[in-house]
């Protein structure tokens, strides 16, 4: 019998927000495959978890994706986290999700903490309907056409990027829309957790 696979949603940068669900979650499992070990060794430290860390970001190799299958297939739990919010969305853990559901292995929601939802709070923008884009093409027609998406929409728009591309999306959000749209960025709270870089939702408002 197939183990689980656990999709587990984790702090945005303060470790109060994590559900008791998800640390006895954590706690349980045989292997957590995590986006950034460095960054998801002190969760789970917290939780007291001793866990097998497997790392799976958007740069590993087939092997990689193979050796947390084979666990699961043997009938071992495996949590998924990135590293910060849901995990899948806009995340290359997507690919073990697809994969897992592809072999008939279980995979289970915990839900908690998403930059999406968490940044459209606090945007003092229309939520009702939106339009999330997650990370644009660093450059080229892509980008440009994506651009033009945003400009065009009747919706709020969501968006990530990295801190340090942050004035850039801004600059070109701007020469995008002329003007016509407002802005607002969210930050992850570094509080209780090592400070790493974070992507970060930006929120553009309705066209309008």
């Amino acid at each position: 019998m197939a183990g689980t696979l656990y999709v587990v949603a984790t702090p945005l940068g303060n470790l109060d927000d994590l559900s008791p669900r998800a640390a006895a979650t954590l706690s349980r499992v045989a292997a957590v495959a995590a986006e950034d070990t460095r960054h998801t060794k002190p969760l789970l430290a917290h939780v007291g978890s001793h866990a097998e860390l497997m790392s799976f970001h958007a740069h590993s190799n087939e092997s990689a994706l193979r050796r947390i299958l084979h666990l699961l297939g043997s009938g071992k739990d495996v949590a998924l986290v990135t590293d910060a919010g849901t995990p899948a969305v806009s995340d290359p853990g997507a690919l073990l999700v697809a994969a897992a559901r592809e072999r008939d292995i279980p995979v289970v929601t915990v839900p908690g903490p998403t930059a999406v939802a968490a940044a459209l709070s606090i945007s003092g923008l229309g939520a009702d309907r939106y339009l999330f884009l997650g990370f644009l093409p660093r450059k080229g027609t892509e980008r440009r056409r994506l651009l033009e998406t945003v400009a065009d929409s009747e919706w709020t728009v969501v968006l990530f990027e990295a801190p340090l591309r942050v004035t850039e999306l801004l600059e070109d959000l701007t020469a995008a829309c002329g003007g016509a749209r407002r802005a607002a960025g969210a930050s992850p709270s570094a509080k209780n957790c090592r400070p790493i870089p974070k992507p970060v939702p930006v929120s553009c408002s309705p066209k309008g």
